[in-house]
């Protein structure tokens, strides 16, 4: 009974091994695609930041400074008469947490590029599939909501919807 009770004790501890190796193979998968989509959705993202709110350059940015850093899938800019930023990134699903991503990074956005203070500041989230729930709570938040697929997009904010400037 002794060995029986040893060697299951064995069998757990390899299955817990194999468990965790196969979490860790799901997570970078995971990363994996959601860098496909980013990169399957930028054109898209970029031509309706130029064409539907007048950005006259649009980058993916990627900034540190010491011991924090700033990620955008699509930073926006204009200078002008409509001298907008506008922070967007590109989900394959869109969930309630990325809202707060999003403001995090318009709040945020002054720390690592002064060079735009002054402007407003508009968050977007850029998807192709998006819990009804999440674009709710987007849009009590001020952030534009853009449902994204092969070269249509359409934008989800209710009406009367007044994006929030987070450069005030």
């Amino acid at each position: 009974m002794g060995n029986n009770l040893n060697e299951l004790r064995q069998i757990l501890g390899e299955l817990a091994i194999a468990q965790k190796q196969t979490q860790k193979q799901l997570g970078e998968l995971g990363n994996k695609l959601g860098s496909f989509a980013e990169g399957l959705a930028y054109p898209t993202v970029e031509r309706i930041m130029r064409e539907e709110f007048g950005m006259e350059g649009v980058n993916p940015i990627h900034i540190r400074r010491k011991d924090s850093e700033l990620e955008v899938d699509a930073l926006g800019y204009s200078n002008g008469s409509i001298n907008t930023v506008m922070v967007g990134e590109i989900k394959s699903h869109f969930r309630e947490h990325h809202v707060e991503q999003v403001e995090l990074a318009c709040q945020r956005l002054f720390d690592f590029m002064p060079e735009h203070r002054g402007k407003k500041v508009h968050g977007m989230v850029i998807f192709v599939k998006g819990e009804q729930k999440a674009i709710q709570i987007a849009a009590k938040h001020g952030i534009y909501t853009v449902e994204a697929n092969d070269e249509n997009f359409k934008l989800r904010n209710p009406r009367g919807f007044v994006p929030r400037d987070f450069g005030v």
